[in-house]
């Protein structure tokens, strides 16, 4: 069993090594921008309201890249599907069981290495900046990490039911898009216009900053995030049996 879980999970992680290469290639540089210009926007010991609103919303961003950038479904199905999954049945039996345990184990590990990457990043803007974005950037990454394993789910879960791939991705990512259009900037304005509610000269950005990173926050995603993590492996199993049948 243990030979049969390295084998499929060389054989995925060799499908999308080189798309990997890239995603990662592109996230470091992210990355690395943003700790290029954090001692820019703190040169004179003091970080204004408009530097720290806008270095806040790079760690969003960069949260949001470095979450969607382990999300390598897309190319590994792509790629298998090009490989002849069905041939690679033939040479050695395996379940669907066994390909999404190997799937998922290649994902974990991605998501850790972005992870630390994001945590060091921020660590790094936090020191050059007095202001620790530590906990925001880690909470993002959790929440846009459960945000993309729920579409994955869903993605599979409707696959199996239309039977057609292409024509979900239309039912799903135009109405996604024009939702997450709508709430973001609707969700922002109503919290940056609660200002009344907020202490004495608090600025709204450090507010959110600073409750965005609670530890609370961070067990609850994680906890979630673990979740959709087990459900997402079993519907993937469930996925590869029927696309092997």
């Amino acid at each position: 069993m243990d030979a049969l879980n390295r084998s499929l999970r060389f054989r995925d992680f060799s499908l999308i090594k080189r798309n990997l290469k890239l995603r990662t290639i592109l996230l470091g540089c992210f990355l690395l921008m943003m700790c290029l210009i954090a001692p820019l926007m703190s040169a004179g010991g003091f970080l204004s309201d408009d530097d720290l609103s806008g270095m806040f919303f790079g760690i969003v961003i960069a949260a949001f890249l470095a979450a969607f950038l382990t999300n390598v479904e897309y190319d590994a199905d792509k790629a298998d599907e090009d490989a002849g999954w069905k041939r690679c049945r033939l040479a050695f039996p395996y379940s669907g069981t066994d390909h999404a345990a190997a799937r998922y184990q290649i994902k974990t590990v991605i998501m850790f290495i972005y992870g630390g990457l994001l945590f060091l990043c921020s660590v790094v803007i936090s020191v050059l900046c007095r202001f620790s974005f530590t906990g925001t950037a880690i909470n993002c990454y959790l929440l846009f990490l459960c945000l993309l394993e729920l579409s994955c789910i869903v993605r599979r879960s409707a696959g199996m039911l239309l039977h057609e791939h292409r024509q979900l991705k239309r039912i799903l990512i135009i109405p996604a898009s024009l939702l997450l259009l709508l709430w973001v900037p609707s969700l922002l304005r109503g919290l940056l216009q609660n200002e009344p509610a907020l202490p004495d000269n608090t600025d709204p950005i450090t507010y959110l900053a600073e409750h965005i990173g609670a530890l609370y926050i961070t067990l609850l995603t994680f906890v979630i995030l673990c979740g959709l993590l087990y459900v997402g492996r079993k519907v993937t199993a469930l996925e590869f049996d029927r696309r092997d049948s």
